[in-house]
C-alpha cells in the first residue's frame, strides 16, 4: 500500500517534469501562452478534483493564487512536511532553474533561492551519512542509487544558476556545510 507521501511524490513529480519539458518544447514565450490556453472544463475539472482531495486531507488551502511561483514555493513548503523522492526534486530543480531568471515569474528570488540553499545542505548532509554507512557496512543490506546522485548534481546545477541572484542575506552556515562537503 502507497503511502501518501509516496502518491503526493509521483504525482508532484510528472507535473513539474511536465512543466519543464513544456517550457523547453516552446520556449518561455510561448508556455505561458500554452498553459494560459488551457480548456475552462479541464481547469474546472483540476480545481474540483484539487477542493476534493484538500477537503479530505482535512486542510484548508491558505492561498488560491494560481502562478507558477506559487507552486514552486508550495513544492518546496511540502517538502519540508513530507519525504519527497529524488525524482520529484530533480524535476523541480529542472523548473527552478528555466524560472528563476524570469523576473515576472518568480518575484520572491532570494526566499526560493534559501530554500534550495537549504534542501542542498540537508540532502548533501543525509547522503554523506548514508555514504558513510555504506562503507562503514561495506555495503551490507544498503544502497547508494543512481537518482542521490543524479538529485546532487541537480542541485549543483539549480545553484549555479541562482549564484547570479544571490544576495548578502543568503545564510552562510548552510554554504560552509555544502563547501564542506567534499562534492563538488
Amino acid at each position: 500500500m502507497q503511502k501518501r507521501g509516496d502518491s503526493t511524490s509521483y504525482y508532484l513529480s510528472v507535473a513539474l517534469d511536465f512543466l519543464a519539458s513544456v517550457m523547453d518544447q516552446f520556449g518561455m514565450v510561448k508556455f505561458g501562452l500554452t498553459i494560459t490556453k488551457m480548456p475552462e472544463d479541464t481547469l474546472m475539472l483540476y480545481k474540483r478534483k484539487a477542493k476534493t482531495e484538500v477537503a479530505n486531507a482535512d486542510q484548508v488551502p491558505e492561498d488560491d493564487s494560481q502562478s507558477l511561483e506559487t507552486l514552486v514555493l508550495q513544492v518546496i513548503a511540502l517538502a519540508h512536511e513530507i519525504a519527497l523522492k529524488p525524482q520529484t526534486y530533480i524535476n523541480l530543480l529542472r523548473l527552478v532553474r528555466k524560472v528563476i531568471p524570469n523576473e515576472k515569474i518568480i518575484t520572491q528570488k532570494q526566499f526560493l533561492i534559501d530554500e534550495i540553499v537549504e534542501i542542498a545542505k540537508d540532502k548533501v548532509k543525509a547522503f554523506d551519512n548514508k555514504l558513510h554507512a555504506f562503507i562503514s557496512c561495506k555495503g551490507d543490506g544498503l544502497e547508494i542509487g543512481h537518482l542521490d546522485e543524479n538529485l546532487l548534481e541537480a542541485l549543483a546545477d539549480t545553484l549555479m544558476t541562482c549564484a547570479a541572484y544571490c544576495d548578502e542575506g543568503v545564510s552562510e552556515d548552510s554554504l560552509y556545510v555544502l563547501i564542506a562537503s567534499g562534492f563538488e
